[in-house]
């Protein structure tokens, strides 16, 4: 069952400026992730599924003419070490008022963030983060809300988001991406998944006689 099937709301009247900068930007993200997963290939020493670094027709056309495995393994332990070294020396987070306002308030994000940071497995998440940055050319995490509530925890968590779920703009120049006016958050859940977390959002583009926002 999918979302048109349970709602009056359909896919295809979220509006066109959303719809354009998707299309626009996963464009651009798709020519990029074609190349980072050849990287991750080549870290994985795993081509084309042949367990070397070499493509299928190279693989076939080394064991027809020398029947020798040949591979070339290095990219992994050289990678990983970097990793290691770099989550050891890895910036760590403060939060600060940048202009003088709100300073009381950032004393006290400060003490909250240690809590965060701790229930969200933050070094396994960065870590996984700078993998991707590092073989990839580029990683992510995202503060996200959390799906329960416990005792000492604040309702969000730091997480680790896979390239091929992040469709960033691509007008974007500024390396820190504070010029950004959006990106996407691509992912698969279940109808009632999907309900239950973005439901207040798909409810404001339903009109009250079942149209949609876009359609008027």
């Amino acid at each position: 069952m999918t979302i048109e099937e349970t709602t009056n709301f359909r896919l295809s009247d979220i509006p066109d400026e959303i719809t354009s900068r998707y299309n626009t930007w996963k464009n651009e993200r798709d020519k990029h992730l074609a190349y980072a997963n050849e990287c991750m290939e080549l870290y994985q020493n795993d081509v084309e599924g042949t367990h070397t670094n070499y493509t299928q027709a190279q693989v076939a056309n080394i064991q027809s003419k020398t029947n020798i495995p040949a591979s070339i393994n290095y990219l992994y332990p050289t990678t990983n070490q970097k990793l290691a070294m770099m989550c050891l020396t890895k910036p760590s987070h403060k939060v600060v008022s940048c202009d003088g306002r709100f300073a009381d308030h950032a004393q006290i994000l400060e003490k909250m963030k240690y809590a965060v940071i701790y229930s969200s497995s933050a070094y396994l998440q960065t870590k996984a983060k700078i993998k991707d940055t590092l073989v990839m050319g580029m990683g992510h995490m995202m503060i996200v809300p959390q799906d329960y509530f416990a005792m000492g925890e604040f309702g969000v968590s730091m997480k680790y988001q896979p390239e091929e779920n992040i469709i960033l703009d691509a007008n974007s120049k500024d390396e820190s991406g504070q010029d950004m006016e959006g990106f996407f958050v691509e992912t698969e859940m279940t109808v009632s998944k999907c309900m239950q977390v973005y439901g207040h959002i798909i409810s404001r583009l339903i009109r009250d006689d079942g149209g949609t926002v876009a359609g008027e």
